[in-house]
């Protein structure tokens, strides 16, 4: 019997993969690129699991457009 699904989703929260060093790598590099502090480690790890745009606003001070 052959399924019919046009596409199949994946969370890629920390269920299916360990997605945690990815996430902060890419927040420090985007930091760094925008040319603002890089937060450290404890702080950078909150950035998993929540929104990228709410983790920028409430834990980088951005704004909304930054973010």
């Amino acid at each position: 019997m052959r399924a019919e699904y046009p596409l199949a989703l994946f969370d890629l929260d920390g269920t299916l993969t360990d997605s945690g060093a990815g996430i902060t790598g890419s927040v420090r590099r985007t930091l760094l690129r925008m040319k603002r502090p890089v937060p450290p480690p404890d702080v950078l790890r909150r950035f998993v699991g929540p929104p990228a745009w709410q983790s920028f606003q409430q834990l980088c001070a951005m704004s909304p457009a930054e973010a």
